[in-house]
């Protein structure tokens, strides 16, 4: 759950046990991702799932999810980010864009649309 003051800022995170864990990355396509990792777009009745390549140059590279507003501008979660150094399950607001990442990204079509366009070099 995010602030209502600051929706960049996380306020609850929920600690699931290992089955719901399970079920819930089943719901968000986590069995697809070492299949398809890049190139995986999936549309559930308006929610789109996306993993966005972070270009150098791009608008919002190198800045951090904060400093960006991506979820103030977008209305779309950044739900992980992952990089040369690994990845960052549940980002929070001081996470970085870093060019060369992915942004696995969970909104609507039109936010993550946006999200896109912000992250790639135009």
């Amino acid at each position: 759950m995010y602030r209502t003051d600051d929706p960049d800022e996380c306020a609850l995170a929920l600690d699931l046990g290992n089955d719901d864990a399970r079920t819930l990355a089943e719901l968000l396509g986590a069995s697809r991702v070492v299949e398809q990792l890049g190139r995986l777009h999936q549309d559930v009745e308006g929610l789109s799932i996306d993993w966005i390549e972070i270009d150098a140059g791009a608008e919002w590279a190198g800045k951090t999810l904060r400093d960006a507003a991506v979820h103030t501008e977008t209305g779309v979660s950044v739900v992980a980010l992952i990089g040369a150094s690994g990845a960052i399950a549940a980002p929070v607001a001081a996470d970085v864009l870093e060019p060369g990442a992915t942004a696995v990204a969970v909104g609507d079509g039109t936010g993550v649309r946006t999200l896109q366009q912000r992250l790639r070099r135009r």
